[in-house]
């Protein structure tokens, strides 16, 4: 959902609620700011909901906690034809730190 958007700027949101049956409840949060609809900054967090059989909320550091990135949209000359290039970084916890690189063609 637009949060807010002006003539170079626009700033999406997004909140979802995730609940399997065979795991416990998750919340994702995530937001985009695109510049001038070509450079894009990305943030996201996730929240595992343990409830009632987790009192103690230990286990809340579960893997794959938050996530930065970003992008860039390179217009090619001469075509109607676009270059994506992706970044994110995200804290795997026990398994590390991950990045993530992807380049795209749009058409």
């Amino acid at each position: 959902m637009r949060v807010y958007q002006n003539e170079n700027l626009t700033l999406t949101g997004n909140l979802e609620y995730n609940d399997p049956r065979d795991q416990n409840p998750l919340y994702i949060v995530g937001t985009e700011l695109s510049i001038s609809e070509m450079v894009y900054l990305r943030g996201g967090f996730r929240i595992k909901y343990f409830g009632d059989n987790y009192p103690d909320f230990q286990d809340i550091n579960s893997e794959d906690q938050f996530t930065l990135g970003g992008g860039v949209l390179i217009p090619l000359p001469a075509s109607n034809y676009s270059l994506m290039a992706d970044y994110a970084y995200t804290d795997l916890g026990i398994l590390d730190r991950v990045h993530r690189y992807t380049v795209s063609m749009i058409f």
